[in-house]
């Protein structure tokens, strides 16, 4: 049973603007306000009225929806800077959830049965007015299809059968050999399953064998992370181990362990690694990850004075109508370029770009290193052959990897064709 993808709302459904034009086929579309929708993969709508265009983005940046898919609803077109786009209830979610509830309650029809125990056999009779009952196995095209083969779904529809034909007193798995194992009050022993089907056919399941053994629960209660154990019980006395990862954007802040109701953190977690030596109650994880907050090193470059770095028309970190000669390390009028100002940085670094352009002209696009006293040390020319440059268009480097001297770098400086309020320069961060 495969359900449609449904989509997280927002409360009130706040109006924000695109920022800027997008065509009929662009995929990032740039929005004054992102946290007016919720985390993709979600819905939006662009216009207001028949001829708006509702389409689905799959993640959120920092100033823009990415990854979309246009003309969801309506026709994908192109649309002005100021245009509305918000996340508004549409026709596809209602669609979408109708089908799903649709399909949900059909399959919930098939697990009407009726049963018979009579101490040693577990007969399953169907009611669902066909020959058969939803458990569909992997192969075959019988009415009962490959029980040998159960999917997790089948072996938990099962389950429910059985603790519903003993008036729950008991509760069940199946191992990974396909044996159906209760716990209960029942007597020890091993006892036959069957099925009738509604023409009388008898087919025999298999056997289930009690379970004896204790098991605890494994609850997780997480926050932009995730558990890499996928365990949701444990036997007594087993040893329970798990590693907790923060989402992308974001670092843990933190990881709490409770187990049978007591807090065991200072002895079984180390990280967002969980190493429990011998579980004896049920264990609760609960832990969170906050958002890295990127800081943008340019709009907060200095000259060489140490004040903040202020181009001629305004501009926060950078200077237009200048460029870097990489020989000399001095910034020098050029028309068509950009220059930013100095940003501390060490030779074993990380450095990351994004958001520039380069000029045409190879020469003029400069990336320069600097002492501590801001004598230059070293000069490269700005390009893909030089510098790495990722899918999404992120150059990154460390200024150690030039050569010696640029090992002693303590800033840096560097110029191309375009640097706007949109480019992004961190050091030792992510840009996500």
């Amino acid at each position: 049973m495969e359900l449609k993808e449904m989509h997280e709302a927002i409360p009130f459904s706040p109006i924000t603007r695109l920022s800027q034009n997008i065509g009929a086929t662009d995929t990032i579309i740039f929005v004054d306000n992102v946290s007016a929708f919720p985390p993709g993969p979600g819905l939006a709508t662009i216009g207001i009225d028949e001829d708006a265009e509702t389409i689905r983005y799959s993640a959120l940046t920092e100033n823009a929806l990415s990854g979309c898919m246009r003309g969801i609803e309506g026709t994908a077109k192109d649309w002005p800077l100021g245009e509305n786009i918000a996340r508004y209830f549409t026709a596809k979610d209602w669609n979408d959830i109708k089908e799903n509830v649709e399909l949900l309650h059909k399959e919930s029809q098939k697990a009407y049965c009726t049963h018979a125990w009579n101490g040693t056999v577990l007969t399953i009779t169907t009611q669902s007015g066909s020959s058969s009952v939803d458990l569909q196995g992997e192969k075959g095209d019988s009415p009962i299809r490959g029980v040998d083969y159960w999917t997790e779904a089948d072996k938990a529809e099962m389950i429910q059968l059985f603790i519903d034909a003993m008036n729950g007193t008991i509760y069940g798995a199946v191992d990974a050999d396909n044996t159906i194992i209760l716990t209960g009050i029942i007597p020890d022993g091993t006892y036959s399953v069957k099925y009738e089907m509604e023409n009388g056919t008898i087919i025999d399941i298999g056997d289930m064998v009690k379970d004896s053994n204790v098991y605890y629960s494994i609850t997780n209660n997480l926050t932009n992370c995730t558990n890499g154990n996928r365990t949701i019980k444990v036997l007594e006395g087993d040893d329970y181990s798990a590693t907790i990862s923060a989402n992308s954007g974001y670092t843990l802040s933190s990881v709490v362990v409770t187990m049978g109701g007591t807090d065991i953190t200072s002895s079984a977690v180390s990280g967002g690694n969980i190493n429990i030596a011998e579980v004896t109650g049920d264990i609760v994880i609960t832990a969170v990850a906050e958002k890295i907050e990127i800081v943008n090193q340019i709009p907060i470059s200095t000259d060489a004075s140490g004040n903040l770095y202020v181009g001629t028309n305004g501009e926060k970190g950078y200077k237009t109508d200048y460029r870097i000669g990489v020989g000399t390390g001095e910034e020098k009028a050029q028309t068509g370029c950009c220059v930013s100002g100095f940003i501390p940085c060490t030779g074993h670094q990380t450095v990351r770009i994004k958001n520039i352009t380069l000029n045409s002209n190879i020469g003029y696009n400069g990336l320069c290193f600097y002492d501590s006293s801001k004598a230059i040390l070293h000069g490269v020319s700005l390009n893909d052959e030089v510098i790495d440059v990722s899918d999404d268009g992120v150059y990154s480097f460390m200024p150690g990897e030039f050569n010696t001297v640029s090992e002693n770098c303590s800033y840096i400086r560097f110029s191309c064709g375009v640097i706007s309020s949109d480019t992004i320069l961190t050091v030792d961060q992510e840009i996500v």
